[in-house]
């Protein structure tokens, strides 16, 4: 019996040029459902067995233009009903599952451009008419509990800079103004080990390899109370800096220290850093 060779074909679909006016439209949409769920539209690219082969790509690109590239839009559905909590439809872009090797990669970047900026990375939350605007959570995977492996590093840094007239980019961690109530707050929190030491938090300024340069200053600064009124302006925020607490009953069982050092340097000791407490007296004020 002779074997059945079947052979692999394109399926192209397209519509027709135009010269004037705008090219044609393609609309590839599911039917409406009056009490079932609306129908799906699943886009699938090919598989392959052949161990040094890879599964097809799947492209969706907007169209190039000379007064400006078409926009990309992706959207979950409505959430159609005025009764109850429903919400609108979700959007997942996830990386493809690996059986032994590393998991894939997701990567969004804005546009690259040859004589212009590069293009901008926006990402928001919701907007909400009668609630708080939604949480933006950004955080890398557990690890494995079986086989007791690491969660994975966060890390948020900005680009490499080449031009001597600017500073290279920098990084705003900025809470929220709020109009009526009190502003919102950052915590920058290193988390406990349950077994081991907690982990450290370290905040450092930039070092510098140019010739008299020096290197970037650190401020820590309480915020001001800048209402003038002469009943009660409000009070400047504290600035608190202590050593951590030991709850062992041991009397090896030591509290952190605050430690105020100046800088070391390499000439002598007249030209080591200093630490100052100082405090400093009000300045009044009488127009």
């Amino acid at each position: 019996m002779r074997g059945v060779v079947l052979f692999p074909f394109a399926v192209n679909i397209s519509t027709g040029s135009s010269v004037q006016e705008q090219s044609g439209n393609i609309t590839i949409r599911n039917g409406l459902s009056s009490k079932g769920h609306g129908g799906n539209l699943v886009l699938h690219s090919g598989k392959s067995l052949d161990d040094d082969a890879l599964g097809g790509s799947t492209v969706i690109s907007a169209g190039n233009g000379v007064g400006g590239g078409g926009p990309l839009e992706m959207s979950g559905g409505i959430g159609l009903s005025q009764h109850g909590e429903i919400a609108g439809g979700l959007v997942s872009i996830e990386g493809g599952l690996s059986t032994a090797g590393e998991g894939g990669m997701v990567s969004i970047a804005g546009g690259s451009s040859e004589q212009g900026l590069g293009g901008k990375l926006h990402m928001a939350s919701g907007f909400s008419k009668s609630q708080a605007s939604g949480v933006v959570s950004i955080s890398s995977a557990d690890g494995s509990i079986d086989s007791s492996t690491a969660s994975g590093s966060l890390s948020i840094s900005t680009g490499t800079s080449y031009d001597k007239s600017v500073d290279a980019g920098s990084i705003y961690i900025e809470s929220g103004t709020s109009v009526l109530g009190p502003g919102g707050s950052i915590t920058i929190k290193a988390n406990g080990g349950n077994i081991a030491n907690g982990g450290d938090v370290r905040v450092v300024a930039g070092s510098t390899n140019g010739h008299a340069s020096k290197g970037g200053s650190m401020i820590i600064a309480a915020g001001d109370a800048s209402n003038d009124d002469e009943g009660d302006g409000g009070d400047g925020g504290s600035l608190v800096l202590t050593g951590g607490f030991a709850n062992g009953k041991a009397k090896i069982d030591t509290a952190g220290d605050a430690v105020f050092r100046g800088g070391d340097c390499k000439f002598d000791d007249e030209h080591l850093g200093l630490a100052d407490l100082e405090t400093v007296k009000c300045s009044h004020f009488h127009g």
